[in-house]
């Protein structure tokens, strides 16, 4: 007698998805296999879904950089904060004259940093403000942003690398 299959996906949450598989033949079943997710969708607040960089800093807030544009004559981009592990995101941009982020790093002051395709710029507390740091680079569309134990950063930029002469800490 051929062996039928039914695959049945029940969604129980964002966080978790089941598989169950049952076969039938002459009455037996197969135990229940649970498949769960990896990832979870948490986009609430965010005003484009095409993130291009990650920081959290030592208080466990998330921070994203999201790429910048135009959709339908709205505007879109800039860096966005969760205090909730990415349930709920906050856009934070007062001072960035440059929205779309390349790049975000965290010193160990807790300073963010943001490199955008306009420069660098700099947070103190924790992203409610932010201020250019340009002073000597001059290439300031930046790809990329490191800081090393000394609290010195590197910027990655489309004309080579750069590095702050005094620290950020």
């Amino acid at each position: 007698m051929p062996h039928t299959i039914i695959r049945l996906t029940i969604v129980l949450s964002l966080l978790l998805s089941v598989v169950f598989t049952i076969n039938c033949s002459d009455d037996s079943t197969v135990p229940v296999v649970p498949e769960p997710s990896f990832w979870a969708e948490v986009n609430t607040g965010l005003t484009n879904h095409i993130v291009l960089a990650f920081a959290i800093n030592s208080r466990g807030h998330v921070f994203a950089g999201l790429y910048a544009g135009t959709y339908a004559g709205t505007f879109y981009g800039g860096v966005f904060r969760s205090k909730n592990n990415g349930d709920s995101w906050t856009a934070v941009n007062t001072g960035l004259t440059n929205v779309f982020i390349r790049a975000l790093a965290i010193n160990s002051s807790g300073h963010v940093f943001a490199g955008t395709s306009g420069g660098v710029f700099r947070s103190e507390n924790n992203g409610d403000s932010w201020t250019a740091v340009n002073t000597g680079l001059t290439n300031t569309y930046v790809q990329d942003l490191a800081i090393n134990s000394s609290g010195h950063i590197f910027a990655g930029t489309d004309g080579g690398v750069f590095y702050s002469i005094e620290s950020t800490e």
